[in-house]
């Protein structure tokens, strides 16, 4: 994808260690298919509209995900929520994009 693209920032804190692990994707650098399904995936949540606390509380000693995302027009929103939550998509693509980067 030529110039600027969506940039997702996924970090997931919590569990029994307290460990905290981010990545980032950024559409401006993925293949054109790649960051068209990241725009996809982002426009498929609604993630612009969702509540900074999303829902998928997940279990005790859980982990907990933050996304956030900066759209090529300079808006910006981020959001939390458990495993199980609407993020569970953004955090699926992450995981794939960033093979160096460990998430999960």
């Amino acid at each position: 994808m030529a110039g600027p693209g969506y940039v997702l920032t996924v970090t997931r804190s919590g569990g029994f260690a307290g460990m905290r692990r981010s990545t980032t994707v950024d559409g401006g650098t993925l293949p054109p298919a790649a960051a068209k399904e990241l725009e996809q995936l982002i426009e498929d949540s609604g993630f612009f509209a969702l509540p900074p606390l999303a829902g998928g509380g997940g279990p005790p000693d859980g982990f907990q995900y933050s996304a956030t995302v900066v759209a090529p027009d300079g808006r910006e929103h981020t959001v939390r929520a458990g495993e199980g939550g609407p993020l569970d998509p953004l955090i699926e693509f992450a995981r794939a994009q960033s093979q160096g980067s460990r998430i999960e």
